[in-house]
């Protein structure tokens, strides 16, 4: 099942989104974007990896974030929600 990776700079310019044929893919490279955003610093195994009735997880931080939403997705895209910095 194909698998979205959003990830971005909250309020700035730079939002992306990747589109991978699983979910095992998906979850290996949004920890490699956390850990790139957050200095080695990685989430648990398996923290990205989705389970049946999960449509989404998400991990974010004061000025970025990264998600993993199955595909095809009925809650729309998480960069609306995620993109905006929290004063």
């Amino acid at each position: 099942m194909k698998h979205i990776i959003e990830f971005g700079n909250k309020g700035g310019t730079f939002v992306d989104n990747i589109i991978v044929p699983n979910g095992k893919l998906a979850a290996q490279i949004a920890n490699s974007l956390v850990a790139v955003f957050e200095n080695d610093w990685r989430p648990a195994d398996g923290f990205f990896t989705l389970k049946k009735n999960e449509p989404r997880k998400s991990w974010e931080s004061p000025s970025k974030y990264v998600s993993v939403s199955k595909l095809p997705n009925s809650l729309g895209a998480a960069t609306a929600s995620l993109w905006y910095k929290k004063n």
